[in-house]
């Protein structure tokens, strides 16, 4: 009785927790929605109204109402992504890869990016097959929202390093920028959902781009550490233990 007594006190807090979590979840979300569709209800009503006569501001107003409708989109993606990876019974179908193509794949892509900022992007992998049993699209998504936030935050004419290593029972992978860094404060709490800085190089961020990275890394057993100092840039580094995983090319 006393076991059956603890399993179900157990449950009931357990279902309590969920409960609680389920409605901060609804309540980030109204958050996070609330101000682009005050933008986009405000600007529709002011140009109902033919308040504005300019065609120059006229446009200005469509535009505002464009970036905050693809805000809403990227934020429903972003959503998607994170409940399924959330949910314990979502499957995620693994195969055996090569985490250099990956990599490779992911710094092509942001190189046009990068350069559009004159950012240099600096790819160090002297080992061209890593293997590693994983999801190709999800490992590469998380590459890429780190990659992303690097070159998003770095300064004109700064350096991207991309560097990877293989030890005897691990890889390491980190990407660094020159960036503003991240106050010690701020660091425990990047991987939050909806969590943001206050930096004016990431104003349509959704804040849930590292929350989705950190779910992809924990399904797949990789550990996410990350270094950084004010003014002076941050560094994550995905650590990629067990020595079954990794091989080195002959």
């Amino acid at each position: 009785i006393d076991r059956l007594s603890m399993q179900l006190l157990n449950a009931q807090n357990h279902r309590e927790a969920m409960e609680q979590e389920r409605m901060a979840f609804y309540s980030d979300i109204s958050h996070e929605l609330r101000t682009p569709v005050t933008v986009i209800l405000g600007s529709l009503e002011t140009l109902q109204d033919k308040k504005i006569n300019d065609e120059a501001k006229i446009q200005e107003y469509y535009g505002q109402m464009i970036a905050e409708a693809n805000y809403m989109r990227n934020m429903v993606n972003d959503l998607l992504d994170f409940s399924k990876l959330q949910n314990k019974e979502y499957h995620l179908e693994t195969e055996l890869l090569n985490l250099s193509d990956i990599l490779s794949d992911v710094v092509h892509g942001m190189r046009r990016i990068a350069d559009q900022k004159s950012v240099t992007i600096d790819y160090r992998n002297p080992n061209p097959l890593i293997e590693f049993s994983g999801n190709y699209e999800k490992l590469r998504q998380m590459f890429l929202i780190v990659m992303d936030n690097a070159v998003k935050f770095s300064p004109g004419h700064s350096i991207v390093t991309v560097h990877a290593e293989t030890f005897e029972e691990l890889t390491l992978i980190r990407i660094c920028d020159q960036g503003p860094g991240i106050e010690p404060g701020e660091i425990p709490h990047i991987f939050d959902r909806f969590y943001r800085s206050n930096s004016k190089q990431n104003p349509s961020g959704t804040g849930i781009g590292l929350a989705i990275a950190k779910q992809i890394a924990d399904r797949h057993h990789i550990h996410i550490h990350v270094k950084s100092q004010p003014d002076n840039g941050t560094c994550f580094e995905f650590i990629i233990q067990g020595k079954s995983h990794i091989f080195h090319s002959p």
